[in-house]
């Protein structure tokens, strides 16, 4: 069970939250969105459980989607909406975890069983600390995560290319349309 790899921590409510300090702000979905495209080097979990540094896993519980928290986005302070995992000792690899939350069907089927509600669906801690989740060897693990951060890497990439090629292609298009029309303005 997942239990016996991580100790799972919810994030705080902002609204009952003692106010943050100056230098504090919280961990929300942009920042989410963007480290799910930033392979970041692993690094040990930070000591306060309410911010997050970079190297942590969270799991956003609106995705149900795990990521590795970039240097970006360290120090902040996590929300209810995120799970932090930390991990008790070497033998769960990070990013194979990260990999066995988002893409494993052994996995995705033990999520779509357990979410609750109807509106905001979310699966409660205690359940997430009971899923069963595939144990390779450790070295094995590292060349799953390796591959999935590295596909991930080449899809942000491309989709950055996607978008630029687009960019470009509507302002030659936009231009020509300018140059040939007689009724543009």
């Amino acid at each position: 069970m997942l239990k016996d790899y991580v100790q799972l921590v919810q994030g705080v409510n902002p609204t009952r939250h003692n106010k943050l300090s100056r230098d504090e702000e919280y961990y929300d979905q942009q920042a989410f969105e963007a480290d799910l495209m930033i392979d970041s080097s692993l690094l040990k979990n930070s000591s306060n459980e309410n911010t997050v540094q970079e190297g942590d896993v969270l799991i956003n519980q609106m995705k149900q989607k795990a990521v590795i928290v970039s240097k970006k986005n360290a120090g902040k302070v996590f929300t209810i909406n995120f799970i932090k995992v930390i991990f008790l000792d070497s033998r769960l690899d990070k990013k194979y975890f990260v990999y066995l939350y988002n893409e494993n069907e052994y996995l995705k089927k033990q999520k779509d069983k357990n979410i609750q509600g109807s509106t905001l669906q979310k699966i409660p801690l205690h359940l997430i600390e009971q899923f069963d989740i595939p144990i390779l060897p450790i070295e094995e693990q590292k060349r799953i995560g390796d591959t999935y951060f590295t596909l991930l890497s080449l899809i942000h990439n491309t989709q950055e290319r996607m978008t630029k090629h687009q960019l470009l292609t509507r302002q030659i298009l936009e231009k020509y349309i300018q140059e040939r029309s007689v009724s543009y303005e």
